[in-house]
């Protein structure tokens, strides 16, 4: 039976996420919905976005093929569905989802590597994911500021064109990028083969949050 959910409730419903497999928040998507409206109601994007964060890595984990399309069926609709129970806020589901979708940010503690070394792995990464994964990188442009700290990078992705920044910090790297929305189905493959690209050319990172 669906609950009603206050926002208190929404927000430990969100804490309690990770600890959940995809089957059984499909199989109560009732109660999902609810924390979904509640939070969207209150205007809580902080957990709207980890709870979507979280439902991500559940679809990404799960091998289940038939889940996983399921799983983004089912939350694109949520999010439609939300914005009609709530038309004072129309969009804001929507609009929440697609930034999520949109946008792609990796962090990575890089304390146990000089600024020298980084730089020089960084450098060749975009030939590194050409080579390696040619079906799905091509075309690389890259451009480094004068401080040699900011990459600008661009590439094309399932005939979809790819655009961002590596920022190295003095004990962090930061990859920030923005995806088409129509390129959403590919999301956690672009993430996947540029975390394992770094993580083969620098196998001392470590993912920050």
């Amino acid at each position: 039976m669906t609950k009603k959910y206050t926002l208190n409730d929404a927000q430990n419903f969100v804490s309690q996420f990770g600890k959940k497999n995809l089957a059984g928040v499909l199989n109560s998507f009732g109660n999902f919905k609810e924390v979904v409206r509640t939070l969207v109601n209150k205007n809580d994007t902080y957990n709207f976005n980890r709870l979507t964060d979280e439902y991500f890595k559940l679809v990404n984990s799960d091998g289940q093929k038939s889940l996983k399309k399921d799983a983004h069926i089912l939350l694109e609709t949520l999010c439609y569905d939300v914005d009609n129970r709530f038309r004072e806020r129309k969009g804001k589901a929507v609009k929440l989802f697609e930034n999520y979708l949109k946008k792609i940010e990796i962090r990575y503690d890089i304390e146990n590597y000089s600024p020298e070394a980084v730089y020089e792995k960084i450098d060749s990464l975009s030939d590194s994911l050409v080579l390696r994964y040619p079906n799905l990188v091509s075309k690389p442009k890259v451009r480094w500021n004068n401080e040699k700290n900011i990459m600008n990078f661009k590439f094309k992705s399932r005939g979809y064109d790819i655009s961002g920044d590596i920022k190295l910090g003095e004990n962090e790297l930061i990859v920030n990028s923005q995806i088409p929305l129509a390129a959403k189905l590919y999301r956690e493959e672009i993430i996947n083969k540029i975390k394992g690209r770094l993580e083969k050319v620098l196998p001392k990172l470590t993912e920050s949050k």
